[in-house]
């Protein structure tokens, strides 16, 4: 099994934490399996110290990559079945628990009483369950939500009373129930009910305060479940990867067989295939004669299709211009033509990243296909037929809850349907995955319906909305400095200022980008001034950044007196918060002041804690 790893290096606990999450992506990128391909195991209590592995027993030792298991009685019978759910395929598995027993049961679903102080599905409920007989004994069980990873089992309690108490087989006894004891998840008395009627291998339905048990009938199942072997299909690099939205593929262009420059910006307007082909690709060279065949149907839907040569990217000796003109007249392809190159490539490629999250090696043929607003709506590993082609190319008008839901191969329900997630929690994501445009794209998306100007009124939901919406531009800040754009950058923090002045963060990054910019048309030292010192003598706002900030300021306008006294108090915060990364910057740039010159920032991005 995999282990856990032990020792510690010199990260702290949550940069470990992320560092382990960081080898997870990179592991699932290059299609390595989560834990290693180990089988599935099964432990068995041995009513001991001790576990007993019973994985190949019992036959539960799939050789899938198992993420959960959730427990229930689907079938009604008494005994508990399984459902695992794997990352890889087949998706979900269903054990369905047909061995023999003469074991009694019970089966007791709670419903608590919000007026009574209990959740409505009883989450908390501690269940005793006392048997009589020659040797009596006490069951308990406790109701709990999300009982393992990924997974929630049956809320239904289920109880083995164990096998017939004499004799055993038909003749013998089935446990007594002496009485069910169960303590509601409240403070509220009575918060605990006794209940006398309830009888082995029975299902009842325990109301709070009505102090009796009624009996639950079996549900009949509507899905109907047929086992079947596991057959997984032969290994291919071929496939089909239609987006769920059209996305922007970065800007890019090529030189054509005649020798002209080609832009993408001159794509808008018709779909246009982008398809990368080799002269010793024999599938390529198929692929190009097939569209040759539907020709017509392609113009009369005014398709483009755009076939760029990659010899010369990897061969030392590519065919020439002239030499493609004839291979191509010979396979009687009339489209448009030319060569890749590697920034088209890397274009590409870092397209497809965002979409496809396991990365290969991209094969021959590829191609992209761009909807007439210039975003990307397919990438085809391998060749794609015209039949497909045309298919995708016709989908393009469909709404977009029709065009989502063609991209994947059975229905379902989208989960941004259902909720909307905290709009910077999600810019903040992708800007840390490295996906600054997809950040902006998700803050404008909901600046679109927020461009009223900052409200003058004082009240809560005003207040509010000010600082929901100086939260999205200060956001949009730290994109841009992501991005290299110092200037968009300043303008996005002064915009969030305008929306709550006492935004500490933005005032911080503005100061700090103020002072520290290597920009000279953006340094503004005065300025950067005024931002971050009311908030050093007032005590609002982190104090390690803003009085590194502050000290910054101070020091870009030659008073560097104040900004090592600044950079002393952020050095003292960060020493006592042990925050050993910010101090040891902190030191960087103190030594400077007291060298009586000032801090330009190597990068775009801000230091830490900022």
């Amino acid at each position: 099994m995999s282990q856990t790893p032990t020792g510690s290096g010199a990260l702290t606990p949550s940069e470990e934490y992320l560092d382990a999450w960081g080898q997870l992506a990179q592991m699932i990128q290059e299609g390595r399996s989560f834990s290693g391909r180990e089988r599935n195991c099964c432990f068995l209590n041995t009513r001991g110290p001790r576990f007993a592995d019973v994985s190949a027993a019992t036959g539960l030792d799939f050789a899938d990559d198992a993420r959960t298991v959730a427990v229930a009685d689907w079938d009604h019978d008494g005994d508990l079945d399984l459902w695992l759910a794997n990352r890889t395929s087949p998706r979900v598995r269903f054990l369905r628990n047909d061995v023999p027993s003469d074991s009694a049961h019970l089966t007791l679903e709670l419903v608590g009483d919000p007026e009574r102080g209990t959740n409505r599905d009883a989450i908390g409920a501690r269940v005793e369950v006392y048997l009589g007989g020659p040797q009596p004994r006490t069951l308990v069980k406790s109701l709990v939500a999300g009982d393992g990873f990924l997974s929630q089992s049956s809320k239904q309690l289920h109880f083995g009373l164990g096998e017939r108490e004499t004799g055993g087989g038909e003749n013998g006894v089935v446990a007594k129930i002496d009485r069910v004891v169960v303590r509601w998840p409240t403070n509220a008395e009575p918060n605990v009910e006794t209940f006398t009627n309830v009888a082995a291998n029975g299902r009842y339905r325990i109301v709070q305060g009505t102090g009796k048990a009624d009996a639950l009938a079996a549900t009949p199942r509507t899905v109907a479940l047929q086992p079947a072997d596991l057959k997984p299909p032969p290994e291919t690099s071929v496939a089909r990867v239609k987006l769920t939205e059209p996305l922007p593929i970065e800007a890019f262009e090529y030189r054509d067989l005649d020798g002209r420059t080609n832009r993408s910006s001159e794509f808008v307007g018709a779909p246009v295939l982008i398809n990368f082909w080799s002269t010793t690709c024999a599938p390529c060279m198929k692929e190009l004669r097939e569209f040759s065949t539907e020709k017509a149907t392609l113009d009369r839907l005014k398709v483009r299709i755009v076939a760029l040569n990659v010899d010369a990217l990897n061969q030392s000796e590519p065919p020439t211009a002239a030499a493609l003109k004839t291979a191509l007249a010979n396979l009687k392809y009339e489209f448009e033509s030319g060569w890749a190159n590697k920034e088209l490539l890397d274009a590409v490629d870092k397209f497809q990243r965002r979409v496809v999250y396991r990365q290969r090696t991209l094969p021959l043929p590829m191609s992209v296909l761009i909807d007439p607003a210039g975003r990307g709506s397919a990438i085809y590993f391998g060749p794609v037929t015209p039949r497909v082609l045309l298919a995708d190319i016709l989908a393009m008008t469909a709404n977009p809850a029709t065009f989502r839901q063609q991209a994947v191969p059975f229905a379902g329900r989208w989960a941004r349907d259902l909720f909307e997630s905290h709009p910077i929690a999600v810019a903040s994501a992708y800007l840390e995955g490295g996906y600054p445009t997809d950040a902006r794209a998700y803050i404008d998306k909901f600046l679109a319906n927020e461009s009223a100007p900052p409200s003058i009124g004082r009240s809560r939901d005003e207040i509010n909305r000010n600082l929901r919406v100086a939260d999205m531009h200060h956001t949009i800040g730290r994109i841009a400095e992501f991005e290299a754009k110092p200037s968009d950058a300043v303008k996005a923090y002064r915009r969030a200022i305008d929306y709550h002045a006492e935004h500490a963060a933005a005032r911080v990054s503005l100061a700090w980008l103020l002072a520290t910019s290597s920009d000279d048309t953006v340094r503004n030292a005065a300025d950067a001034i005024p931002l971050v010192e009311p908030m050093a003598r007032g005590g609002w706002g982190d104090e390690i950044p803003v009085f590194d900030a502050l000290a910054a300021a101070y020091a870009a306008s030659g008073k560097f007196r104040e900004a090592i006294a600044a950079a002393e108090t952020a050095l003292a915060a960060a020493e006592n918060s042990n925050d050993g990364q910010r101090a040891a910057e902190i030191r960087v740039r103190l030594a400077r002041y007291r060298a009586d010159e000032p801090y330009r920032s190597p990068a775009a991005q801000p230091p830490s804690g900022r």
